[in-house]
C-alpha cells in the first residue's frame, strides 16, 4: 500500500468543507505555512515569482481515479524535512478566503489534509447528508489551549493548494534536509550550513537579476556612463 501522502483521497477520508477565515488565522497558534524544495525548484520559483503547481493530488470517485495539479505546503515547520534543503515561509493570511475540503487519515501518524477546492460542487457525501457541501469547522483538528488552536502532538498538517501563490512576501531560509528524500531529487543528508552556502549564492544571483531589471539601474548608468558593464560590490544594510 502507498503511504498516506501518496494515496488518492477516498470517501472514508472525507470530513467536509470550510473556508479559511481571519478568525481562524487569529485562533491558530502558528502564523505561517511552509514549502520545502531543492535548488532547481527554488530557482524556477524565483524566476516565475510564484509557487507553481508542480505536483499532483488524487481522489477516488465512483467513476474511477482522478488527478489534478497542486502544490503541497504545510503547517508543520519543515525544519528537519524529507522534501528539500530550502524552506519557503508564507504568511498564514495568504490563505484567507480560500475554500478547502478536509481529509483525515490515521496510520503511523495522524495526518490532516486541507485541499483547496473552490468549486461549489460536492464530490462526497458525509454520513448520508444530502447537503450541497458538508460544512465543518476545523477547530476539531487542533488542540485548544487557552483559546488558541495548537497543532496536535506528532500530527502532520498538509495543505494542497490548487492555485499558484505569490512569493512576494515569502521568506526563504536554509533548513536541514534529512537522509530520505521523498521526491527523490537527491540523496538527502544536506545540513543547514550546506544549504545556507548554496542559498547565499542563489540570493546573490537573484539580487543581480533584480538590479539589472530595475528602473534605478538604467538611470544610474545614464548618470555614470563609465560604470556600464563593470562589476560593483554592494554592501547590504542590516535591518532593524
Amino acid at each position: 500500500m502507498l503511504p498516506d501522502y501518496k494515496r488518492p483521497f477516498e470517501q472514508k477520508d472525507y470530513r467536509g468543507h470550510f473556508i479559511w477565515t481571519k478568525q481562524l488565522c487569529k485562533k491558530l497558534g502558528v502564523n505561517s505555512f511552509y514549502h520545502a524544495c531543492h535548488q532547481e525548484e527554488l530557482e524556477e520559483i524565483l524566476n516565475t515569482g510564484e509557487l507553481n503547481l508542480r505536483s499532483k493530488w488524487g481522489i477516488e470517485l465512483p467513476i474511477g481515479s482522478w488527478q489534478a495539479p497542486g502544490v503541497w505546503v504545510g503547517l508543520n515547520d519543515y525544519y528537519n524535512n524529507h522534501y528539500g534543503p530550502f524552506r519557503i515561509k508564507f504568511r498564514l493570511e495568504e490563505l484567507i478566503g480560500k475554500s478547502f475540503i478536509a481529509f483525515r487519515r490515521s496510520g503511523d501518524k495522524s495526518r490532516y489534509f486541507f485541499v483547496q477546492y473552490e468549486a461549489q460542487i460536492p464530490i462526497f457525501i458525509k454520513n448520508g447528508s444530502q447537503q450541497m457541501l458538508n460544512k465543518i469547522t476545523p477547530k476539531s483538528y487542533f488542540e485548544e489551549l487557552d483559546g488558541v488552536y495548537c497543532l496536535k502532538t506528532d500530527a502532520v498538517y498538509d495543505i494542497i493548494l490548487t492555485n499558484p501563490i505569490s512569493i512576494h512576501r515569502a521568506v526563504i531560509e536554509p533548513v536541514t534536509h534529512q537522509n530520505k528524500c521523498i521526491p527523490q531529487k537527491c540523496l538527502g543528508q544536506t545540513t543547514k550550513v550546506q544549504a545556507r552556502r548554496t542559498l547565499i549564492e542563489i540570493a546573490k544571483n537573484e539580487l543581480n537579476d533584480r538590479i539589472r531589471e530595475s528602473v534605478f539601474i538604467e538611470r544610474f548608468i545614464k548618470q555614470f556612463p563609465d560604470m556600464e558593464g563593470r562589476k560593483a560590490e554592494i554592501e547590504l544594510p542590516e535591518l532593524d
